[in-house]
């Protein structure tokens, strides 16, 4: 009875390292993309504004300029959750960390699928940006 119990709290332990780790992830490639989608959207005000080559000029920057600020934070949020969770997966050192003792092999698997989950989750949004941009480019 005793292993039982110290197996259900292993478990939920488990359980809650990878919700920690997915707000983790999900928190930091939100900040990161918006930082990342703030600074360009600060860079088509100034090539707009200051400069005056955007109004009139039908060039890629006039283009860009017309995309609403949100959906470029929404395109480098999920790119940097990809990227994140690409990494996780890949570049994370499973086996070192298995046998020193810190993850069993359960552990492995759930973090695994956790990265695939959020790798979908990733492309989900990108694909849902694209049509935006498209939408907002017709407007």
């Amino acid at each position: 009875m005793n292993t039982q119990t110290d197996s259900m709290i292993g478990f939920s332990a488990a359980i809650t390292e990878q919700r920690a780790l997915t707000v983790f992830l999900v928190f930091a490639s939100l900040c990161i993309g918006s930082f990342i989608g703030l600074q360009l959207d600060q860079y088509l005000d100034i090539a707009c504004v200051v400069r005056g080559t955007c109004y009139g000029d039908e060039g890629i920057i006039y283009s860009a300029s017309l995309i609403h600020p949100m959906v470029f934070k929404l395109l480098f949020s999920s790119l940097v959750l990809m990227a994140m969770a690409l990494s996780l997966k890949v570049l994370t050192p499973f086996e070192a960390l298995q046998s020193t003792g810190l993850f069993s092999e359960l552990n492995i698997a759930h973090i695994k699928k956790l990265a695939s989950v959020l790798f979908a989750s990733g492309v989900f949004f990108l694909l849902l940006s694209l049509p935006l941009m498209v939408y907002t480019l017709s407007v």
